[in-house]
């Protein structure tokens, strides 16, 4: 369940932020980036067959859901805003 919580997160924070700046520069490469990491971490959970390969991929899907939800808690994060007006 966490793993699709995390895809379903990255994705769309990456999403609102490319609309957000326009479909223009970096925000637009984010966000194919952070589909391209959803689909790939999606296609490996469902490729994996032991249990340690499913809690690696749960752990990167975490690990990445944590820094995308830190970096936007800093103001630095997807939306490209900088400074605590950006968070609300």
């Amino acid at each position: 369940m966490a793993r699709h919580m995390a895809w379903t997160g990255i994705a769309p924070a990456a999403l609102f932020a490319a609309a957000q700046s326009g479909w223009r520069g970096r925000a637009t490469g984010r966000f194919v980036l952070a589909l391209v990491l959803a689909v790939a971490l999606h296609t490996l959970w469902d490729s994996q067959s032991s249990l340690i390969g499913t809690a690696v991929v749960a752990l990167v899907s975490l690990v990445a859901l944590g820094w995308t939800v830190h970096r936007i808690a800093r103001g630095t994060g997807p939306s490209g805003r900088r400074g605590r007006a950006a968070v609300r």
